[in-house]
């Protein structure tokens, strides 16, 4: 029987994991200082095409080896599938400290006592190329026949990473209100909120340095092999991009690169003297020979 709640999350490749093989986090027990997310309710923030999908099938297997299932929630995974039983579930599991992933949560931490909100990023660059060629193959309607550089000219600012952490997404309007703002306010709005309100995010093209990290300042040892997004197969193979189409499109949206850049390496300096080094590279090498290796 098909669910049918509201807002429900199509099935197929948003499934569970399969017997994934599991690396154990050696250092986790060795670490006696205790992160900002270790034991509250967590809120990750999906950003669209950042890889979201993968870090959750990864996480919600860490939580189901780890015997914590009852706190994992992802709407991605239809678990549950309408966006207000998931946030109702949320606030009913409080005391438990769940974790709920989805998208357009940025903002809704805080109306729950003790609640982070995290996050994962991505090159935009290589997610300009995704949300593209996944709005030609699912939504055509709103490409509307442009060529990418035009949709871009026109449209990346809806789209971009900078605003996801520019409003309030218990508020729709506020997106309105920083749409009609110059580009450098929404940029120093977004700066803001992102620091003073995500309490750990990760990065995509650091994807097994992020599962470790984030696992790790949690207090789960078992890390799932990650699984590849497939879903995307309209997207070209990055060789059959023009190097002066890149160039182009990395003007136009050097904001939201700016952004990405600076956010990739505060990422890389938290994990400097991290007790888990060693774990990252050995949860790579297990991936690499998985096949899910992002360089």
């Amino acid at each position: 029987m098909i669910n049918k709640a509201k807002n429900a999350v199509p099935s197929g490749s948003y499934t569970p994991l399969v017997r994934p093989a599991i690396y154990n986090i050696n250092s986790i027990n060795t670490s006696s200082e205790k992160s900002t997310i270790h034991n509250v309710p967590i809120l990750f923030h999906g950003v669209n095409k950042s890889g979201s999908l993968a870090f959750a099938k990864a996480l919600h297997m860490a939580y189901k080896e780890s015997g914590n299932i009852k706190r994992f929630m992802c709407r991605y995974m239809q678990m549950p599938a309408g966006r207000e039983e998931a946030l109702a579930q949320f606030s009913q599991k409080l005391e438990i400290n769940p974790i709920l992933i989805d998208h357009g949560l940025f903002g809704y931490e805080k109306n729950y006592p003790g609640a982070k909100c995290v996050t994962m990023l991505r090159d935009p660059m290589k997610r300009v190329f995704s949300i593209y060629y996944w709005l030609l193959s699912h939504h055509p309607e709103k490409i509307m026949g442009r060529d990418i550089i035009s949709w871009v000219r026109q449209d990346w600012r809806t789209y971009a990473q900078v605003r996801q952490f520019a409003f309030d997404n218990r508020a729709t309007k506020t997106a309105h209100i920083i749409d009609q703002k110059p580009i450098g306010e929404m940029i120093s709005v977004a700066e803001a909120n992102f620091s003073n309100n995500i309490s750990w995010f990760g990065i995509c093209e650091l994807f097994e340095a992020s599962v470790i990290s984030f696992l790790s300042q949690i207090g789960i040892n078992q890390a799932p092999v990650w699984e590849l997004d497939k879903r995307n197969t309209a997207k070209p193979k990055p060789v059959a991009i023009p190097r002066g189409l890149e160039r182009e499109i990395s003007e136009l949206i050097g904001f939201d690169i700016a952004f990405y850049e600076i956010k990739k390496q505060k990422f890389l300096r938290s994990l400097q003297g991290a007790p888990y080094l060693e774990d990252i590279e050995k949860y790579r090498e297990k991936c690499e020979q998985n096949g899910n290796y992002i360089k």
